[in-house]
């Protein structure tokens, strides 16, 4: 648009193009001429008066300035306004200007989306490190804590209590470390970082689990759960097996929170994937619906419920992040699937979704199994083998030390990067174990060192991390690392690793160990507090509120002398963290 003031006759005149910008037309824009001043935007006034004072003046001859102004429809729009004086009176004042009135608004909308894209990237930037930093920071005394507790289950001189509380404690350290991992999938997915991992389980198995695990609350509750799968779902399947299950267990669990009569159905059906797609021969789509007859969800919502951090008002209420839903979408959709919900508030609710899988061979999968030989030596004829183990935390050092004496190794240590290519000079180790994370000089650049020196770079370096983010394993393996170990590592993995980049032939025991299977002590819904003093079980119930579990634990002893079998299940619960049905349990005596 086009403008011309003359200052003498106070005419000014606009183009047609002027008007079409802000939605007015001639007439209607003299109406509002004598105080047109009333358009611009208040926080914008300022800066469009001075250089049209300043101009009048003679101070200036040009100038360029953008605002928002009003339009008719009563949006602002940016404009882009250039004047210059054109006339000016014997004294030098100016009395005639034109210009230009330019609509910049889309410029400025893009701008503003650029400047609030940069700002959200740069949060989650932010974010990434802070969560990788406290996953670092976590996992390094959980390595230790994990670590040693291996080492202590090998000791033959165990009482069965000393056992039992190993077992405690490594299964905790697996629950917090799974909370870990738990934080990193969601802070993944929002960073668009997460990637499948499928592997060979048997898929009836975690069927099975699943009801296992939420029979007893169910049940609590006064509801039905039923669990069925037709013939034609696999017993053994490859895919990502974690991803599926927690997708099972987020809608089961949803269905259970808001299902207060009536029951759970879940049903699972598979069917062979449609000819056609070379890349898909031989798969199977696995078919899921966990059905509830519970408070439904309402019309408003059902369009949204799958968004990342939306919450129906009972979702509130209820209590949670808003994360599940959003999570199970983004797995079932990288899983090759979809997810959809047909609900009607008071009737219930009903989550299909499908995955795809391929049938693996049950043969297969038992050699798989978590059936592993305890390393407690090297061949005759195999050593002496010298290793360094580099890393500035003493106690991950120590670990090292009890896991690698024992079998043999003859060992050195290095608190840090400059103290390891010194150990290297002098020890010339046949590997080493190289921490990534240490004051002074580094893994990464202790490592790059060993591998551009011309008679140390045939040694393999193992890293050690405890950084839980996949691209961290290329930056690591970048220095020229052989091999990449992340803390909390297990016993097994750490020989394993060892072996591949040395010439090492073990010694096992003669028995492979399977790996620990707790089972419950009895029925759990059978568990009668009948003949325990009140006060005691007072106590208890204050005790699990507080999450003072070693109060409970000593509680506990108290409840065994009066009735062993109670006591036994009382602790399960509490071992496998499952405070709401002590909870429950408990509040009658509150």
């Amino acid at each position: 648009g086009l403008w011309d003031c003359n200052l003498v006759t106070r005419e000014t005149y606009y183009s047609p193009a002027f008007y079409r910008m802000l939605g007015y037309d001639a007439d209607g824009f003299a109406a509002l001429e004598e105080n047109w001043m009333r358009l611009i935007h208040p926080e914008d006034r300022e800066k469009v008066e001075n250089p049209w004072h300043e101009s009048r003046a003679g101070w200036i001859q040009r100038f360029e300035i953008e605002f928002r102004m009003q339009a008719k429809e009563g949006d602002w729009r940016w404009i882009l306004r250039r004047g210059k004086v054109v006339e000016r009176d014997a004294k030098g004042h100016a009395i005639r200007l034109v210009g230009t009135h330019v609509d910049i608004t889309e410029r400025k909308q893009a701008e503003q989306d650029r400047v609030a894209r940069d700002v959200a990237e740069a949060a989650n930037r932010a974010k990434s490190i802070f969560v990788a930093n406290m996953s670092h920071e976590i996992r390094t005394p959980m390595n230790a804590i994990l670590g040693f507790a291996q080492v202590l289950k090998k000791d033959p001189a165990l009482t069965p209590r000393q056992a039992e509380y190993l077992e405690i404690i490594s299964r905790s350290g697996s629950h917090l470390l799974q909370l870990i991992n738990d934080i990193l999938d969601i802070s993944k997915i929002e960073a668009g970082r997460i990637d499948l991992k499928p592997a060979s389980f048997c898929l009836h198995d975690l069927l099975w689990d699943v009801e296992m695990t939420f029979r007893s609350r169910v049940e609590e509750k006064g509801l039905q759960l039923l669990v069925e799968w037709d013939d034609l779902v696999p017993s053994h399947a490859k895919a990502d097996e974690g991803k599926l299950r927690q997708v099972f267990v987020n809608l089961i669990g949803n269905a259970l929170k808001f299902t207060d009569v009536g029951g759970i159905a879940v049903r699972v059906r598979a069917e062979p994937v449609e000819e056609g797609d070379s890349s898909e021969k031989g798969r199977i789509r696995l078919i899921a619906e966990v059905e509830d007859t519970g408070h439904g969800i309402d019309s408003a919502d059902i369009d949204r419920i799958f968004d990342v951090f939306h919450q129906a008002e009972r979702g509130l209420k209820a209590g949670g992040t808003g994360l599940g839903l959003a999570i199970c979408r983004r797995f079932v959709e990288m899983m090759g699937g979809k997810i959809a919900v047909r609900s009607e508030e008071g009737k219930g609710s009903c989550f299909r979704f499908d995955v795809l899988m391929e049938p693996v061979d049950e043969v297969f999968i038992e050699h798989e199994k978590s059936m592993t030989r305890q390393v407690i030596g090297l061949q005759p004829g195999t050593g002496p083998i010298r290793i360094l183990i580099v890393d500035d935390v003493k106690h991950n050092r120590d670990l090292l030390r009890e896991i690698l004496n024992p079998v043999g190794f003859e060992l050195a240590e290095a608190g840090n990067g400059v103290e390891a290519l010194a150990q290297v000079e002098s020890h010339a180790p046949h590997a080493i174990f190289m921490d990534m994370r240490m004051p002074v000089m580094d893994g990464y650049e202790a490592t790059r060192r060993i591998k551009q020196h011309e008679a140390w770079k045939s040694i393999p370096v193992i890293a050690l991390t405890a950084s839980a983010f996949d691209e961290y394993k290329d930056e690591v393996m970048a220095t020229g690392a052989d091999a990449y170990l992340r803390k909390p590592f297990r016993t097994e993995e750490l020989f394993e690793t060892l072996g591949k980049c040395l010439p090492l032939q073990y010694l096992y025991t003669e028995e492979a160990v399977p790996s620990s299977q707790v089972v419950p002590p009895g029925p759990m819904e059978a568990i009668s507090l009948d003949g325990i003093p009140a006060p005691l079980l007072h106590a208890l119930h204050h005790a699990v509120g507080e999450g003072d579990m070693a109060k409970f634990g000593d509680l506990v002893q108290e409840v065994a002398v009066q009735n062993p079998g109670v006591a036994e299940k009382l602790q399960w619960l509490a071992d496998r963290f499952d405070y709401e049905k002590l909870m429950d349990l408990l509040r009658p005596y509150a």
